[in-house]
């Protein structure tokens, strides 16, 4: 039976445990009740259900050097959990998975971090709005599936790293930046894309995806906000911010798309 949380503090004991294996979400919950000022490791494998539930300012209370949220290399399931006013000041992620990817369904996340979100994770119909990141690659080791995701950050390396592992019918919108005094290395938005819609606004150099398997259904990508594009996939069309917002037009070029 799953053991069942109404206040922050409850939800942590809970996770930390390594006999609880079940925790039911049923109240929202505000981090500020008792923010951590240390790492919060998984006892043992959760499987957490939010009912639509908040959790609300998920912080620090203290210089916390470390992953926030730690898997521990246990299989962590999260389902139907709203992530609100997520802040670090740390230049660590705040989900950590490790050996195996923490697993995110039909959640929603608004966050500002220097470093990555998430770190090892496969999101399932989630909503990400995320900015402040200065790292290079702010979504490596991230498998996005039917998500819509929004974020702005700046690349601090000149390197080819991707900003994602896996983009699977996912629409991605926002900016990609960088404070270095010039950028040369053209990288991928993934490794791999699939059916995806791309409407970030950058100059820099980019492909949008380094695998080259031309069975792959087609991606678009925004021609007025990606003025550098540099792949020459098959599967990858460029269309203009109006060709974007036209369905019929999508269609044509083989987008999977209703009209």
């Amino acid at each position: 039976m799953a053991t069942q949380v109404t206040t922050w503090t409850e939800f942590v004991n809970a996770f930390v445990s390594n006999s609880i294996t079940e925790i039911d979400i049923m109240n929202d919950l505000d981090c500020n009740e008792d923010l951590p000022t240390a790492q919060i490791r998984a006892g043992t494998t959760k499987t957490i259900s939010g009912n639509y539930h908040t959790i609300w300012n998920l912080s620090t209370g203290a210089v916390v050097n470390a992953y926030l949220i730690n898997a521990d290399g246990r299989s962590i399931t999260w389902s139907k959990v709203n992530f609100n006013n997520i802040y670090r000041n740390e230049s660590y992620p705040v989900f950590h998975g490790y050996s195996n990817p923490i697993i995110f369904n039909d959640c929603t996340f608004v966050a500002k971090c220097p470093d990555r979100l998430f770190d090892i994770a496969t999101l399932n119909r989630c909503a990400v709005t995320f900015t402040g990141s200065s790292h290079v690659s702010p979504f490596l080791g991230v498998t996005a599936n039917y998500c819509w995701i929004k974020y702005e950050h700046k690349r601090n390396i000149n390197n080819t790293n991707p900003e994602f592992t896996y983009l699977n019918t996912c629409y991605l919108e926002g900016k990609i930046t960088t404070d270095l005094s010039s950028y040369s290395s053209a990288f991928d938005f993934s490794y791999s894309i699939d059916s995806c819609v791309i409407n970030v606004e950058t100059d820099l150099p980019v492909h949008l995806s380094s695998n080259s398997d031309t069975t792959r259904p087609v991606t678009v990508y925004n021609t007025d906000k990606i003025s550098n594009y540099t792949g020459s996939l098959s599967f990858v069309k460029g269309v203009t911010d109006t060709q974007m917002k036209d369905a019929s037009y999508l269609s044509s070029v083989g987008f999977n798309i209703i009209v």
